[in-house]
């Protein structure tokens, strides 16, 4: 792919014959077909999948070596893998945005306070800029800080026999008897999201893990992954946790 999660950048699916980014009016994924905006190439869908599989590594490079930010603990409790979030899924702080609008309030009284005060309010008005600017770096820093805490968990409890996702704020959580999964696999699929250009809608690929129950039904069990390596190392992880081959099914990503 064009540009590495661990840089903080999108995925985004890209053209095999310009390598320019698809945005999602050019895609028509009921005829299975695409038209590169840029140089008007028509390309299959599989042409896309297929071109972001030939950029990434194979499924074998990514079975030994834990991703940037992810944490694996076992204990005789179970296993416990940490994932960090996106950047563009970290949930804002609720006290944020009060907080720049009082900063900027701030900013504009120091000129009417200094002006009371018999002060020029020209200095009032420097004076609430450098400490308006030092209050906004230090929620800045906050927030960077806060955002390095969000995180996902895959938890295996051996006593308990499930298998538990969690999130910071227990949305999209799923609580699975280990006992009822035979395997462990990982698809992938399109989503969308916002480009530079205002109104302007591009794609990236991302990544599911899934279980595959005893009666064959593919079970969601952590969505909305953007890396490959994350999703494949999270799969193979648990599988050798609980002893499970990794064996070949139907629509995973290889």
């Amino acid at each position: 792919m064009n540009e590495q999660q661990e840089t903080g950048k999108v995925n985004s699916i890209t053209c095999p014959k310009c390598g320019a980014p698809i945005r999602e009016k050019d895609v028509n994924q009921a005829a299975g077909v695409a038209r590169c905006t840029y140089c008007e190439a028509w390309l299959s869908i599989s042409d896309l999948v297929n071109n972001e599989e030939t950029l990434a590594p194979s499924k074998a490079m990514y079975e030994d070596s834990a991703p940037e930010g992810i944490e694996v603990r076992e204990s005789e409790q179970g296993l416990f893998v940490l994932i960090p979030l996106p950047p563009d899924k970290v949930p804002r702080p609720a006290h944020e945005t009060p907080l720049i609008l009082l900063i900027s309030a701030w900013v504009l009284l120091c000129p009417v306070i200094a002006l009371s005060l018999d002060i020029d309010p020209i200095t009032g008005l420097v004076f609430g800029i450098v400490t308006g600017l030092t209050a906004m770096l230090a929620l800045l820093i906050s927030t960077k800080l806060n955002a390095r805490d969000q995180y996902r968990e895959i938890s295996i409890l051996e006593r308990r026999k499930l298998l538990l996702t969690t999130s910071v704020d227990d949305q999209n959580s799923v609580s699975i008897p280990v006992d009822g999964m035979k395997q462990f696999y990982v698809t992938q699929a399109f989503e969308k999201y916002a480009g530079v250009n205002r109104g302007d809608t591009l794609l990236k690929m991302v990544y599911t893990l899934n279980g595959l129950s005893e009666d064959n039904s593919p079970v969601p069990i952590l969505e909305g992954l953007e890396s490959k390596a994350e999703a494949i190392f999270i799969e193979r992880t648990i599988e050798k946790h609980l002893d499970i081959a990794d064996k070949p099914v139907a629509g995973e990503v290889n």
